[in-house]
């Protein structure tokens, strides 16, 4: 027969009937315990229970360990709500890391895509206005499209928002093309018009 037994509502475990007996003898269990075991009418006193033997001369009780708060006799469950939802814990990270894991591996090299890409089209419309710039001042200058230029002409500039050649976002380095009718060019080699 397997005795539960309880104490100051905490279940202190499911013991047989010696352990019972030799818990009592060596104040491990009080008499006054509650006890439940497979028949009994509900929780009734340790001492009450068959075969328990309470000693005359018996020590004095130690105090329970810290246990799980008792669990309802039917449901035979002696987890408590804290361990319940410490493993739930547990099994939702032995989950989740995995799955952020590769959510990460996933992601982080679409956003670097989408970043270089991002760069690569600023880059490709700073160009553009740098030939636009270069077209206009060649228009106003009456320059052939043989002739030669420079990125650094203030006149050059003056057609730039600001008067201030743009940058590129990647890091790369503008150059005018040999002649005007060329694009400029970025160091970047996929940064080209």
């Amino acid at each position: 027969m397997k005795i539960h037994i309880a104490r100051n509502n905490q279940q202190l475990g499911q013991f047989s009937l010696d352990e019972v007996n030799a818990g009592i003898a060596n104040g491990r269990f009080n008499p006054s315990d509650l006890a439940w075991w497979e028949g009994a009418p509900g929780w009734v006193r340790l001492d009450t229970a068959p075969g328990v033997v309470v000693p005359a001369n018996r020590p004095p009780p130690m105090p329970a360990p810290p246990m799980a708060p008792a669990a309802s006799a039917k449901s035979g469950s002696s987890m408590s709500t804290k361990t319940v939802m410490i493993i739930a814990v547990a099994a939702v990270l032995v989950l989740a890391v995995p799955v952020i894991g590769l959510l990460a591996a996933i992601a982080i090299p679409n956003f670097v895509k989408a970043r270089t890409t991002a760069q690569q089209k600023a880059c490709i419309t700073n160009l553009k206005q740098i030939e636009g710039a270069v077209q206009q001042w060649a228009l106003e200058n009456r320059k052939p499209t043989s002739d030669t230029y420079s990125l650094s002409d203030p006149a050059l500039l003056a057609f730039l928002k600001g008067s201030v050649l743009p940058a590129c976002p990647a890091g790369g380095v503008y150059s005018a093309a040999p002649w005007v009718g060329d694009s400029p060019r970025c160091s970047i080699p996929r940064h080209q018009l």
